[in-house]
């Protein structure tokens, strides 16, 4: 049952994520959004590198047999993930932007169907 809560808790936070990366993304003359990293302050980009971090120890905490059913799930990545944030950050240069719109869509999807599949629900 703790996966499964580490899982729903991940997934909540992936939201979370999510919608505050929308409300501060800029918008063009047409209004449409714009995925230009540019538009985030620095503020913003400490709260979204915090989110990925609690992500990435979230994940973490999984039992060993858990993640030996879910190879597919990148766990050395996964572990990586609050190392990668902060150590990146006294460089001045986090990956914060790559894990975001490239790592952190799989992992979504795939904590989804983990859900669906191991326990019938969301």
């Amino acid at each position: 049952m703790e996966n499964k809560k580490l899982l729903v808790d991940t997934l909540e936070l992936i939201h979370k994520l999510d919608a505050s990366v929308e409300r501060y993304k800029g918008r063009d003359k047409h209004g449409e959004l714009l995925t230009d990293d540019r538009f985030m302050d620095e503020m913003v980009e400490d709260g979204i590198a915090c989110k990925l971090q609690f992500i990435g120890k979230y994940l973490s905490r999984t039992s060993e047999e858990f993640k030996m059913k879910h190879q597919d799930l990148p766990w050395n990545l996964i572990a990586a993930i609050p190392y990668l944030v902060s150590y990146e950050y006294k460089f001045g240069k986090r990956p914060v932007w790559n894990l975001y719109y490239e790592t952190l869509p799989e992992i979504k999807e795939q904590v989804i169907s983990i859900l669906k599949e191991e326990y019938g629900d969301l």
